[in-house]
């Protein structure tokens, strides 16, 4: 379907500044980046969890023959931020990819994510295995493995920890310093190997200049609780056997998530239910499509060929 020409950054209202996000049950989507030709259909790109669609900034023009259509998931970026009393979860996330499919009217959509943002693809392929066209997964899989103990204790501290954040009623983000700002993402993503010209695209879309010349994050603080999905393997390795699209999973080697038995366990599901499943580990961080974009587009490039029409 062709995009329409107002695409990049007006899909959606603002929902800050209307009184729409009182009366919605969630935010309605305010920006996105788009990258190619708009008579394709382009690839959803969804990026990982405290980034944004500024995540593809030097992956997508790479991605030869594709257009890359990337939003920025709710409460991150410049997209809107979730009502008070809500917290960030995957199907919050699943809801968001579900609206731009139905404002287009895809029959099917092509995913691609990085981190959180291939975990919540994943997922979307799961709920709606049908509906998905291809996958491309960027150094993550699938939910965290953990046993019920584990499950527990996480979910126990998230409320905890919840409802302390909210006693605070934080009502306006810290501003720091250009340099402190951009320090402090890259303490944040130590993994990451992030230097000050890949976190400053990300704080493109990721911090805003304030009134007395400093910084805040434009992210919603709510994403510092993290109520991340944990499922046994032996669960996350039935759930993966509903999705039959052509799948890619770029897996870094020096990536700390997940130990790589937990890849190859949930690999065992996917290439018996995908028609065409391939994982790869390459050389690099988390971050690998912002650190090393072109070793990641040569490896993308040929799935598209085959797969993007």
């Amino acid at each position: 379907m062709r995009l329409p020409a107002t695409t990049t950054e007006q899909i959606f209202l603002s929902a800050r500044a209307t009184s729409l996000l009182a009366s919605a049950p969630l935010p309605i989507l305010t920006s996105c980046k788009l990258w190619g030709m708009k008579e394709k259909q382009p690839i959803l790109a969804i990026h990982g969890w405290m980034d944004n669609a500024a995540s593809f900034d030097l992956l997508a023009p790479l991605l030869e023959n594709s257009s890359i259509f990337a939003i920025d998931l709710p409460g991150h970026g410049l997209s809107s931020w979730i009502p008070h009393g809500i917290h960030y979860n995957e199907d919050i996330n699943a809801i968001a990819i579900r609206k731009v499919v139905d404002y287009f009217g895809w029959k099917k959509v092509k995913l691609m994510g990085h981190s959180m943002g291939s975990v919540i693809c994943n997922y979307y392929a799961q709920l709606f295995s049908n509906e998905v066209e291809f996958l491309i997964g960027l150094d993550a899989l699938s939910f965290i493995a953990c046993n019920i103990e584990g499950q527990v204790k996480q979910r126990s501290v998230a409320i905890t920890d919840y409802l302390k954040l909210q006693q605070k009623n934080i009502k306006a983000p810290p501003h720091y310093s250009k340099n402190d700002a951009m320090e402090r993402w890259m303490k944040a993503n130590s993994y990451s190997q992030l230097d000050f010209a890949t976190t400053g695209i990300l704080m493109t879309r990721g911090a805003k200049k304030e009134a007395d010349g400093k910084y805040s994050y434009t992210r919603d603080h709510r994403l510092n609780i993290r109520f991340v999905p944990f499922y046994t393997l032996e669960t996350i390795r039935e759930i993966n056997k509903v999705i039959n699209c052509p799948y890619l999973i770029l897996k870094s080697k020096q990536s700390p998530l997940q130990a790589e038995t937990y890849w190859t366990n949930v690999a065992k599901s996917l290439i018996k239910s995908s028609n065409d499943f391939c994982m790869k580990f390459l050389e690099g961080c988390h971050h690998m499509h912002l650190t090393k974009p072109k070793m990641v587009a040569d490896e993308i490039n040929p799935f598209l060929t085959k797969y993007d029409k």
